[in-house]
């Protein structure tokens, strides 16, 4: 029931938050195998969801804001990060 309380907590931060709370720990924790094809079809999937608009929210610079970062960027370098270091890991494990 915890770890179930701890998904549904995850899925409910925002980006910032995730890595306020979970960072650290998540870059502690081993790097398991990666699957290429798994990885190349999650890859598709997010390009094609930033493609299709996923990853954009209206925002007017100004004056106040325009060193802000939205969520949805912050979202989508995120989820660039992971499948670099994944990428990383499938090249290190000699698949690519």
């Amino acid at each position: 029931m915890l770890i179930e309380l701890l998904q549904h907590a995850y899925h409910a931060m925002t980006t910032k938050q995730r890595q306020a709370v979970f960072g650290t720990l998540m870059q502690q924790l081993p790097q398991g195998q990666v699957d290429g094809e798994q990885l190349h079809s999650e890859i598709h999937t997010f390009s094609q969801a930033s493609i299709d608009g996923a990853y954009y929210a209206p925002f007017r610079i100004n004056l106040r804001n325009f060193s802000d970062i939205l969520e949805e960027t912050d979202a989508w370098f995120a989820q660039l990060g992971d499948f670099l270091a994944r990428s990383t890991t499938l090249a290190e494990q000699g698949q690519l």
